[in-house]
């Protein structure tokens, strides 16, 4: 059984990447003066959790639309907040069902009666408060206010509160577990609920900052709920304040001037084309390797802030259409062209000899796997028991792997382009230049050094009686390879393969190492970026 392709979840980040290079077609309407905001999915200091608090410099405000066009809800006269997922609590521990422990819950006392502005219900709400001495809050679930009481762990408990206090009141027992998100002051009170939506924001105000969970950031912030218990950080951040925290994060500040201005322009073309459309959560990029490394604020530095702003608005564009900028750390010492990497190929994103990346430390490497490694690798998807051996089967024509090969007691595993570097690892397995050696391999060398063969993969090995006559080699009954005096061992199938490879990265578009190595020689950023992007200008 061959079983062709790879069809783990992680696959999602190849079709990611495939849209934005469909996407990066599209020509751009860029204006100068045109203020343009990118909302980043936050996983720093955590990548997603129940709650998160969020603070700022000044008090926070809670607005609806964005930040070029909004209106106010309600200014919370706080500096301090914390959001949650609706669902059940015990003080801070959360439960996504419920749970006898639970002290809190989703479930919630709604009033019927409407209102246009948080305001007006809250005008209502206090009024309401009063005479059922009953603590409750404004919820919006997108077109109007209401008034809302409870937060009750069953429907009966919420029933039977509801009978006893609100009889003279139309209301509704809602269950808003995972549907909704809370607001709540640092007292612990809840100030505010609506329903998901990261339309819903917030700021403290222009040119300030906030924090998730401590670490700072420009801009304002919103939150999504996905899989029903996960509340995703959104930060909405102006795109060359959001550069200020890239540029820094994917190369270091101390590099020269023209490298950081070359990483800058390409950063700034990567993020815009990615802002021509949104995933169904409400961001564009994430803030790690898999967009852009994005760190906020702590990050800056005045260099990188620098290359920033000395090419404020400008971008890369091939025909007049903006691309999508990819770039990578290292390329090994030749980029590979986007279609033997990924399944779309792009004219700016060809191969090309990139000796200026040769100074990277991570152009030559090496990692190994045993049998034991790639069987807790691969059994989670596949199942797997046994692994006998794995091959490069195609290579192309700029030293990237088209195809592996997985020999498993489950059939053979093919994995197509960067589908290798997916399942064994990104940070382990850097690029798809790579060779395989095993540890079964022993070759014979002429004293002309003319004749090389692998023996461990001659079918032609034979052993008579368990004994070896003086001019054979083979196996004995334990699978050894021997010479005629049985003193030296081989094994006849591998159990640790051992990757050569050259680069860090995909190995598309810009090396980041060779972007240094040409500004330390004298080439401008632009010079660069037209270098390791094909027929590309910079304006």
């Amino acid at each position: 059984m061959v079983i062709k392709g790879y069809n783990m979840k992680i696959k999602i980040l190849t079709f990611t990447i495939l849209f934005i290079l469909v996407i990066s077609t599209i020509t751009n309407v860029w204006g100068e003066d045109l203020e343009r905001y990118i909302n980043v999915r936050v996983r720093n200091p955590r990548q997603e959790n129940e709650y998160i608090n969020i603070s700022g410099r000044e008090d926070l405000k809670i607005k609806i639309g964005t930040p070029i066009q909004s209106d106010l809800i309600l200014d919370t006269q706080s500096k301090n907040l914390n959001v949650k997922i609706d669902s059940y609590y015990s003080d801070d521990i959360y439960y996504n069902e419920y749970n006898s422990k639970s002290t809190e819950g989703p479930y919630h006392i709604v009033l019927r009666k409407t209102y246009q502005s948080f305001s007006e219900a809250f005008d209502a709400l206090s009024e309401i408060e009063n005479e059922v001495n009953i603590n409750g809050f404004v919820y919006y679930d997108g077109d109007s206010y209401y008034t809302i009481f409870g937060r009750y762990t069953t429907d009966d408990r919420a029933e039977n509160i509801a009978r006893s206090n609100f009889n003279e009141y139309n209301f509704n027992i809602e269950n808003h577990k995972s549907n909704s998100i809370i607001v709540l002051d640092e007292y612990d009170n809840v100030i505010f609920s609506y329903k998901n939506d990261y339309n819903i924001f917030f700021t403290s105000g222009a040119d300030s900052t906030l924090f998730f969970d401590g670490v700072e950031y420009h801009g304002d912030a919103a939150f999504y709920i996905i899989d029903e218990y996960k509340l995703i950080s959104i930060n909405i951040v102006p795109l060359e304040e959001y550069l200020k925290g890239v540029v820094p994060s994917e190369i270091p500040a101390s590099w020269h001037i023209e490298s950081l201005k070359a990483q800058a322009v390409a950063a700034r073309t990567y993020a815009v084309a990615n802002t021509l459309d949104s995933t169904p959560y409400g961001y564009h990029v994430v803030d790690n390797q898999n967009s852009q490394v994005y760190n906020g604020l702590d990050r800056e530095y005045s260099s990188t802030n620098k290359a920033v702003e000395e090419t404020k608005n400008e971008l890369i564009y091939y025909n007049n259409n903006l691309i999508t900028a990819f770039y990578h750390s290292t390329s090994g010492g030749k980029t590979a062209d986007s279609g033997n990497v990924w399944s779309y190929t792009l004219p700016y994103l060809k191969s090309k000899e990139d000796n200026f990346s040769n100074i990277s430390p991570h152009t030559d490497w090496n990692i190994s796997y045993t049998t034991e490694e790639l069987i807790d690798i691969f059994k989670g998807e596949f199942n797997t028991e046994e692994i006998y051996d794995m091959d490069v089967i195609e290579v192309s024509n700029d030293e990237r792997v088209i195809e592996t090969s997985i020999k498993t007691d489950k059939g053979e595993i093919n994995l197509i382009k960067e589908e290798v570097r997916a399942v064994l690892g990104y940070s382990k397995l850097k690029s798809t230049w790579f060779s395989i050696e095993k540890n079964n391999q022993l070759s014979i060398v002429t004293k002309e050094d003319n004749y090389k063969t692998n023996l461990a993969e001659n079918s032609k090995l034979s052993y008579k009686d368990n004994k070896i006559e003086n001019t054979v080699i083979g196996y004995n009954e334990n699978e050894m390879i021997l010479n005629a005096n049985e003193n030296f061992g081989a094994k006849s199938s591998p159990d640790t393969f051992t990757l050569i490879g050259k680069g860090w990265g995909h190995g598309i578009g810009m090396s980041q190492y060779g972007a240094r190595q040409m500004a330390e020689e004298g080439f401008t950023y632009k010079e660069i970026l037209e270098y390791y992007y094909t027929g590309v200008t910079v304006k």
